[in-house]
């Protein structure tokens, strides 16, 4: 099956730094609209008050740092996982990796014969 997600070429001028993208489909699926070379993004995860950042469940992933004249591109994106407001992990994703799976095991999934998936 082909994916329905283009292929991102990254020029070498973001070598070695900060890059943030995203691709969202609607409700009911479809087509994705990519968005590429982004500053931030917040997912906002079962909010049942609606999309707030304080207060809420959030990942927050920045690939800028400071405001202003200070504003700059960062070496790696900075990832905030925030649960009913508070600050569950702060870090790169190469930190959130190795958080969730310290021992470095590769698992791969494969469908089951009737497409679903064994957990």
């Amino acid at each position: 099956m082909e994916s329905k997600y283009k292929k991102i070429s990254i020029s070498h001028k973001f070598e070695n730094m900060s890059r943030l993208g995203y691709a969202i489909t609607g409700k009911r699926g479809g087509t994705p609209q990519i968005k590429d070379d982004i500053g931030r993004v917040c997912v906002f995860v079962d909010n049942t008050n609606g999309c707030q950042i304080v207060g809420g469940d959030t990942i927050d992933v920045a690939a800028f740092d400071g405001y202003g004249d200070t504003y700059k591109r960062r070496g790696q994106c900075e990832i905030k996982i925030r649960k009913s407001g508070q600050e569950v992990f702060n870090g790169s994703f190469d930190e959130l990796v190795n958080k969730l799976n310290p021992q470095g095991k590769i698992y791969k999934i494969e469908p089951l014969a009737d497409g679903n998936v064994l957990e």
